[in-house]
């Protein structure tokens, strides 16, 4: 990844998978692309991150964990709302 790439971060709302709730994240820069979960906060898969790359992302999933959850919530607060 180049460094004057611009990071974009989309997540889901909170789901249910295999019996345990998490939440999807996708980094976004340029063509690399990498996808986690919280709470693992690992990196599942990635095309075009450095290895420090991936760490760093990990990193930022564990740091900012509460605030993303935090904003899942909402989304599947609306989620629920608009199905009814």
């Amino acid at each position: 990844m180049g460094n004057k790439e611009e990071m974009k971060m989309t997540y889901s709302g909170i789901v249910v998978s295999n019996g345990k709730k998490k939440i999807s994240v996708v980094f976004e820069a340029g063509d690399a692309t990498a996808e986690g979960a919280i709470p693992d906060c690992k990196i599942t898969k990635s095309t075009g991150f450095e290895a420090d790359e991936i760490v760093m992302l990990e990193k930022y999933l564990q740091m900012n964990q509460m605030e993303i959850v935090k904003k899942a919530k909402e989304i599947s607060g609306f989620r629920s709302f608009m199905e009814v």
